[in-house]
């Protein structure tokens, strides 16, 4: 569980995923359409472009998607303050079928690409998903409760795991509660380049990645 201290105010944390690397099929490069076809597949879960513009199956792409999904998941569970050696089976399921709900609610443009001297540059307007500010009000009101019902003793014929479950569906069924009511917060433009390495492959270095991962969705 995480403590009072951490909760109120909820600390951010923002994990970017792996850099991504695949290689053009035609011989015209779209670094805009090559920015947007990742996004939409690590972030939508389509990969209806991205098959197309690079060396990867349908299956794979679903892979990476999926990949993400686990990764954020984990982010959550430091975030939140789940001790993941109490974490079910069917709490991390909640958490990932949470995250691909949220993820559907991805919303950006990507804007034209321009040449340079080292690729492409090319700017994504991110809007970011409000999730975690429709969700902390109330979160931190069941946190401050709960630790009132621990001091007060009211969870004493509890085991630890017992409890830790009790904590994680609580925060769970809050943040499931909001999605519906998804919304944005104020769009922020980031620009990413698009380059060749060593072996001529066009790549988004880990870092521009982690930089429009960040604001996917709003810590």
């Amino acid at each position: 569980m995480i403590s009072k201290d951490k909760i109120i105010p909820l600390i951010g944390v923002v994990v970017g995923l792996v850099a991504v690397f695949f290689i053009n099929r035609s011989n015209q490069f779209h670094a805009d359409a090559y920015v947007k076809s990742i996004m939409d597949n690590l972030f939508l879960d389509d990969s209806t472009e991205y098959v197309e513009l690079v060396d990867i199956t349908a299956m794979e792409a679903h892979t990476a998607y999926l990949e993400g999904l686990s990764q954020e998941a984990d982010i959550f569970y430091g975030y939140v303050g789940f001790d993941k050696e109490y974490l079910s089976q069917e709490m991390s399921g909640r958490v990932i079928a949470l995250y691909d709900k949220i993820y559907k609610y991805s919303r950006y443009e990507v804007g034209e690409a321009n040449k340079t001297k080292e690729g492409y540059t090319v700017t994504v307007r991110i809007y970011p998903i409000d999730i975690w500010d429709r969700s902390e009000d109330d979160i931190t009101a069941f946190v401050e409760e709960f630790y009132k019902k621990i001091s007060n003793g009211e969870y004493d014929s509890m085991t630890e795991s017992e409890l830790e479950a009790v904590y994680q569906d609580s925060i769970l069924t809050i943040i499931e509660g909001k999605v519906d009511s998804i919304d944005y917060l104020e769009p922020v433009d980031q620009t990413v380049l698009v380059k060749k390495d060593s072996d001529g492959i066009w790549e988004i270095s880990e870092e521009d990645f982690q930089n429009l991962d960040t604001y996917v969705i709003a810590y």
